[in-house]
C-alpha cells in the first residue's frame, strides 16, 4: 500500500523510456563527449521495489548536465583619449613610400647675362619613417634639372694644312643640366600641417648642349651642321648641394601639397674654367604633390 501511494505522488517511467542521452559540448570542442543516462543515476534515487527512476529526478540530473556556453565576442581595439583606435595609431606610425612630382622655379644668376631662370620639372620617390610621435625622417631619390643656360659657348678648332689652311670649327653651347639627387628631410607634423628642413645632394649625370660644326677655308664657311649632343660636362661641378625649408599640407588620406624654398650651397659652374664673376648657385622655390603609396597618415 505504501508503494502504491509513492507511485501516485511521483510518476515513474519504464527504464527503457527514461533513458535519455545528454551530450556535454565544451566551447573549444576539445573535450570528449559524455552521456548521462538513468544507469548513471545514484542507486538511492531509484525505487527499491521496481528499479524505476522518477521523472523529476531524471529532469534534475539533465539540468545539472547541461553546459552553459558563454558567447565569445571579438576583442575591441583599445582607444586613446582622443578616440583613435590603437590599430589606427599603429598604421599611422608605420613607414611608407611617397611618389612626388611638380615644378621648380629658379631665380637664376647673372654671368654677363642672366641665365638659368625659369620653371623646371622634378620627380622623386621617398621613404618616410617615424622617429618620434610627430617627427619623421625621410630619404629618397629625385630627378631635377637646370635649363636656359646661354652665357657660355666653348669653341674648338682643328687645322689641316693642305693646299692652304683649312680648319674644322666646333662650337658647344650647354643648354640644360640634368641631376639625380638624394634628398634627406626631417619633418614635424601638427594635425594636417607639416613643417621641416631638408638637405639634397645632386649628381650631374648629363648635360644637353647645342653643337655647331663647320669648315673654314680662305675665310669661307662650308659644311655647316647643327645638332644636339649629350655628355659635355667640362666646366660644371659634378656635385651640387642644397638646403631647404619645407611646408606640407595634407589634402586627403593619401594626397599632400608640398612646398619648399631652397638655396644652393656651392656653385653650379667651376670658377676656374669659366672665369666668370659672382656665384652661380641654384636659388628658388619648389611646389608639387606627394602621393602616399601605402599605409595611412
Amino acid at each position: 500500500l505504501e508503494s502504491s501511494q509513492n507511485d501516485e505522488k511521483a510518476p515513474i517511467l519504464p527504464v527503457e523510456t527514461a533513458k535519455e542521452e545528454i551530450v556535454h559540448v565544451s566551447p573549444d570542442n576539445n573535450r570528449d563527449e559524455e552521456s548521462v543516462t538513468e544507469d548513471s543515476a545514484p542507486a538511492e534515487t531509484a525505487n527499491p521495489e521496481t528499479g524505476h527512476v522518477p521523472a523529476d529526478i531524471l529532469a534534475e540530473k539533465k539540468e545539472q548536465a547541461e553546459v552553459v556556453q558563454v558567447p565569445v565576442t571579438p576583442a575591441v581595439n583599445e582607444q586613446s583619449s582622443n578616440g583613435i583606435s590603437t590599430d589606427s595609431v599603429l598604421l599611422s606610425t608605420a613607414p611608407y613610400l611617397m611618389l612626388e612630382g611638380g615644378a621648380d622655379y629658379l631665380a637664376g644668376w647673372k654671368s654677363g647675362i642672366k641665365e638659368a631662370g625659369g620653371f623646371n620639372p622634378f620627380a622623386g620617390l621617398h621613404y618616410s619613417s617615424y622617429v618620434a610621435s610627430r617627427l619623421r625622417l625621410s630619404v629618397g631619390i629625385k630627378y631635377s634639372r637646370i635649363t636656359n643656360l646661354s652665357a657660355f659657348t666653348h669653341t674648338s678648332a682643328s687645322t689641316i694644312l693642305s693646299f692652304g689652311e683649312e680648319s674644322q670649327i666646333t662650337k658647344i653651347k650647354p643648354r640644360s643640366l640634368h641631376y639625380m639627387g638624394v634628398p634627406l628631410r626631417l619633418l614635424y607634423t601638427v594635425d594636417r600641417n607639416t613643417f621641416g628642413a631638408g638637405y639634397t645632394l645632386n649628381y650631374l649625370f648629363d648635360v644637353l648642349s647645342d653643337v655647331e660644326t663647320y669648315d673654314l677655308s680662305n675665310n669661307e664657311i662650308t659644311n655647316v651642321r647643327n645638332f644636339t649632343s649629350r655628355g659635355y660636362t667640362d666646366g660644371f661641378s659634378m656635385f651640387e648641394s642644397q638646403i631647404s625649408v619645407i611646408y606640407r599640407r595634407q589634402l586627403n588620406k593619401r594626397l599632400i601639397l608640398h612646398s619648399e624654398a631652397f638655396a644652393g650651397i656651392n656653385d653650379v659652374k667651376q670658377d676656374g674654367f669659366f672665369s666668370e664673376p659672382g656665384s652661380q648657385r641654384a636659388l628658388g622655390i619648389r611646389v608639387g604633390l606627394s602621393y602616399q603609396l601605402n599605409g595611412r597618415k
